[in-house]
């Protein structure tokens, strides 16, 4: 069953913060403005990315969203369904075995990303 964990070494935020997404050869980047300060986070190298608004975002059962935090998703059904399809599409291939799941609740929708890293970047 999947569950949240908070990565408390990413910098909690003051507010629900206005994200602005990208992609940038290799790595997913979100800048975060929460009114008092801006935070760049660059997600590499990433497999895969999607946006939900929040009216549409269900929310795992027996899980609950942490305001103002960035979170993964431990044993996440999204990282299973990604690898079951880079095995139709390459049985040989492991890459997706590094993959992490993270979700930023961002303003009035989610960013998931699946990456193998997150870091602050200047």
């Amino acid at each position: 069953m999947a569950r949240l964990t908070i990565l408390r070494e990413l910098t909690e935020l003051n507010a629900v913060p206005i994200a602005r997404t990208f992609v940038e050869g290799a790595k997913v980047i979100i800048e975060l403005d929460d009114g008092n300060r801006k935070i760049r986070l660059a997600f590499s190298p990433y497999q895969a990315l999607r946006v939900t608004t929040a009216d549409c975002f269900a929310v795992p059962e027996g899980m609950m969203i942490t305001p103002r935090t960035i979170m993964e998703v431990e044993e996440s059904d999204w990282i299973a369904e990604l690898k079951k399809s880079l095995a139709e599409v390459d049985a040989m291939a492991d890459f997706m075995d590094k993959s992490r799941h993270f979700l930023v609740p961002a303003y009035d929708h989610f960013i998931e990303i699946a990456a193998w890293s997150v870091k602050h970047e200047n």
